[in-house]
């Protein structure tokens, strides 16, 4: 009897800590008062604790400390270096300012992730095998939220998912706070969903939630959503060559409904501000002028930007702007900083141009003000803040995917997510579970039998 209650126990215990981590993944942009819910997967140490409380004193806790310490001294003194005029020259800066800087939100960070390190060693077993329930409780909550939503606010929402706007997420804030950082998590989703059909079509609770996420997902697009598309299709043939026809069928098929989707949109002039009778949005939140459609944006920053002549009497649009932008500003720093300016210092970099390139003439008016803390995707703000360390993640991620197979459920939706917010769009290392998916891997690599 007692150990059928310590069975039923441990089973509740799995279900919360993966009920939690999926809402810190999928919900990640999400603050009420001050809980953020990026962070609710660290409520799950209240069973560790429960288990044992002196899990931390071991040698790879102390090991991981040593590291972290030495990123975050790192960081402070690279944070002195790039504003040594300030304090040199402001009196307002003094000893006791530089101390609670000590203290400030940059050590705060470097105890999140020391936790989140230490919540992965301890549940990488158990995320690695409820990859699927974890996205299924997402899929739910998701459809119950929209729906939701739709039942509460019925012109807003369907005024505002069909017509030209800044996206539903952008325009609502609901759950997310544009549609880009939708698409980080929604693509990921749908190919884990192509490579599992067979499984998701037979739980018929989940498969209608599933399938309304597809077509929402659709319907609310974005540059984002495309390239991440085009890309992960690029990836998925490239990395599981010995992928079943019938996944590939479905791949290749729904690549081609979207790829006509992309070529029948149109910039348009915006609706922003028309449908808010049953919703309140803040004024400043409406966006007046034309909106390009992602097909415009696409060929105006991805195509038209190596033909000169395009650009004698224009520029290339913002996005573009902010996404090439960032990539010339890591390039700079990555010659002047070789080892990068520390965790989190890429609101610190400018764009000091060593490659005396007139991005001025080019890039649209005010590029640079936008992205400074996240770069827009993650591979220019890594290269920035860890310089040559950020080639070495590169070169661990196509080792580690180039020895997967076809059959692990995990690294099919790991290896999109990544990629995605290092290749397309990001929103930070806490955000949409990229530092715990990665920190996964590295602790997945460290036990292969392999290795």
């Amino acid at each position: 009897m007692l150990f059928q209650k310590k069975i039923n126990y441990l089973s509740h215990e799995d279900s919360i800590v993966i009920f939690l981590l999926s809402l810190s993944v999928f919900f990640s942009f999400i603050k009420i008062n001050y809980i953020e819910f990026r962070f609710l997967y660290l409520l799950s140490f209240f069973f560790l604790f429960i288990k044992n409380r002196f899990f931390f004193f071991t040698k790879a806790t102390f090991l991981f400390l040593l590291i972290l310490l030495t990123i975050y001294l790192y960081s402070i003194f690279n944070f002195f270096i790039l504003n040594k005029e300030i304090f040199i020259h402001n009196d307002k800066y003094n000893y006791f300012s530089i101390v609670k800087l000590f203290f400030s939100r940059r050590i705060i960070e470097v105890f999140v992730i020391f936790l989140t390190i230490l919540y992965v060693y301890h549940y990488k077993e158990l995320i690695k095998s409820n990859i699927f329930k974890f996205i299924n409780i997402f899929l739910v909550l998701f459809f119950i939220f929209i729906c939701g939503f739709a039942l509460k606010y019925p012109i807003f929402f369907f005024k505002n998912l069909i017509n030209c706007n800044t996206g539903f997420f952008a325009e609502s804030s609901y759950l997310f706070l544009e549609n880009s950082h939708f698409h980080i998590i929604s693509v990921p989703i749908i190919f884990f969903f192509f490579f599992n059909i067979s499984k998701f079509f037979k739980r018929i609770f989940i498969i209608i939630p599933c399938l309304f996420f597809l077509i929402f997902s659709v319907i609310n697009n974005s540059t984002t959503y495309f390239i991440s598309l085009f890309l992960g299709t690029i990836i998925s043939l490239f990395f599981f060559k010995d992928l079943k026809i019938k996944i590939k069928i479905i791949i290749g098929i729904f690549l081609i409904i979207n790829f006509f989707i992309l070529s029948s949109q149109k910039t348009c002039a915006s609706d922003d501000g028309k449908y808010i009778s049953d919703y309140k949005v803040k004024i400043e939140k409406k966006f007046i002028g034309n909106i390009m459609s992602p097909k415009d944006k696409i060929i105006d920053g991805f195509i038209k930007i190596f033909n000169k002549k395009d650009y004698i009497n224009e520029r290339i649009n913002l996005s573009a702007s902010v996404y090439y932008g960032s990539i010339i500003k890591s390039l700079d720093y990555f010659i002047k900083y070789p080892f990068g300016i520390g965790l989190n210092n890429f609101y610190l970099s400018k764009y000091e141009n060593f490659f005396n390139l007139n991005i001025e003439k080019f890039f649209a008016t005010g590029f640079k003000t936008l992205n400074n803390s996240d770069g827009s995707f993650l591979l220019p703000k890594l290269i920035v803040e860890f310089g040559i360390f950020a080639i070495f993640y590169l070169l661990f991620l196509a080792y580690y995917f180039l020895r997967i197979g076809a059959n692990i459920d995990y690294n099919i939706f790991i290896m999109h997510i990544l990629l995605t917010q290092t290749l397309v769009r990001s929103a930070g290392y806490f955000n949409s579970g990229f530092l715990i998916f990665f920190l996964l891997l590295i602790f997945d690599r460290i036990n292969s039998p392999n290795n």
